[in-house]
């Protein structure tokens, strides 16, 4: 009687694991590959960013691209034990007004420093740790007629 009552209690405390709720926010998973256009509104602590600025996930190929306000950058990313890693992230090297520039210098810092991935609804944030380093909302594609 001790073992199923032990039992019970067991099968309780698994159950009781499994029942939390589900807020709608995704983390970095092993083998979920990202595709999709997002518009990048977020930048550390500055939100107040020019229009255009944008990052590109091309699913399997685990490949970016992306416009950092006067030049484009280009990398890939691999998905490792539920973490993201930005691997050779390099941008062109267009001549750029010094704010701009600065612009693009902290938005590869913090695609560099990015470890984690969460996603709520359109909403993907990119996390150095717990500290959201990036955001950018999901755009939706252009249908051509």
């Amino acid at each position: 009687m001790k073992i199923l009552y032990g039992l019970f209690a067991l099968i309780l405390i698994i159950a009781s694991c499994n029942t939390g709720k589900n807020t709608g926010v995704q983390r970095t998973k092993e083998a979920e590959p990202f595709s999709g256009a997002y518009a990048i509104s977020q930048i550390r602590d500055e939100n107040a960013l020019p229009k255009g600025l944008s990052i590109t996930f091309e699913g399997a190929a685990h490949k970016i691209t992306g416009f950092a306000g006067c030049n484009s950058f280009f990398g890939t990313y691999r998905l490792d034990h539920g973490h993201i890693i930005f691997q050779n992230i390099a941008t062109s090297k267009k001549y750029c007004q010094h704010d701009i520039n600065s612009l693009e210098n902290q938005l590869i810092k913090a695609l560099n420093s990015t470890n984690a991935i969460s996603i709520n609804e359109n909403v993907m944030s990119f996390l150095e740790n717990e500290t959201i380093v990036l955001k950018a909302h999901k755009v939706e594609p252009i249908q051509q007629n």
